[in-house]
């Protein structure tokens, strides 16, 4: 009789651990989930480079002063041909993809911590197949490309890098088939997509995966002031079906939050 009251004790303690735990663990991803004003403000204020002139190209300034200057627009010419201005000399930096690469298009850079800068983009380099590539500037130009995804239909793409000085290019790429999206209202793999640098190698391409995300367009990469790496995008769906909004996710230590509206939206 005592030994099925033990039993019975241990029983209800192991759930009650096990509630905790699970407790602990929702709370700290609707934690992680949660943007601060200051995140927010930061999300809505990166969005508004999307309001450019598409053709003028990105600007970048280096520590040293000097702005970099990349082309934007989509070609085979002048359209991988960077720039560099410093102390109002204007000189040619390089070019980021060479004569192979037939066709580029969606370019996005960013500042690496040693001060040079990094391209990336999606095109065409002669072989079967949208591919996205990378190149760091240095010496007297750019790197050889380093193939970092293959197979794609990218729609948008940009390059962040977060506060350990890891590089990151989102893409957006529909899955094929179809079929492979799962059901509308549930969970499944989406169309974002990252690949990180370590330091060392490039990882292989990993979908973004939460709950509620749908049609995407125009998503980026921002980094936080509280160093927090965000995705956000315009989408439709979750929260109000009929009418598109900028959503939301953030990594976090147990992965990347569900899908949330951004505030103010």
């Amino acid at each position: 009789m005592r030994s099925k009251k033990r039993l019975a004790i241990i029983a209800i303690v192991l759930v009650a651990c096990v509630l905790a735990v699970g407790t602990g663990l929702f709370l700290r991803r609707r934690q992680e989930a949660t943007l601060s004003e200051s995140e927010a403000a930061a999300v809505r204020r990166d969005r508004q480079r999307l309001a450019r002139d598409y053709w003028l190209p990105l600007r970048i300034v280096a520590p040293d002063g000097a702005e970099w200057f990349v082309p934007i627009g989509s070609g085979k010419d002048d359209s991988r041909i960077c720039w560099r201005i410093l102390d109002g000399k204007r000189t040619e930096a390089g070019t980021f993809a060479p004569p192979e690469w037939k066709f580029v298009k969606h370019q996005a850079a960013a500042l690496l911590p040693d001060g040079s800068v990094l391209v990336a983009w999606s095109g065409y380099d002669g072989t079967p197949g949208e591919k996205i590539a990378v190149s760091k500037s240095g010496g007297e130009g750019f790197s050889n490309p380093t193939v970092i995804a293959t197979g794609v239909r990218v729609r948008c793409l940009d390059v962040a890098v977060d506060a350990e000085g890891r590089a990151h290019v989102l893409y957006v790429s529909p899955l094929e088939p179809a079929e492979s999206y799962g059901p509308i209202e549930g969970f499944f793999p989406d169309k974002c997509w990252l690949v990180t640098h370590d330091g060392q190698t490039w990882s292989t391409p990993k979908p973004i995966q939460g709950r509620g995300r749908f049609d995407i367009r125009e998503a980026i990469l921002t980094l936080t002031p509280g160093g927090r790496l965000v995705v956000s995008a315009e989408t439709h769906g979750q929260f109000s079906p009929e009418k598109e909004y900028v959503a939301y996710q953030v990594l976090g230590r147990s992965g990347w939050s569900d899908l949330q509206r951004l505030p103010g939206e």
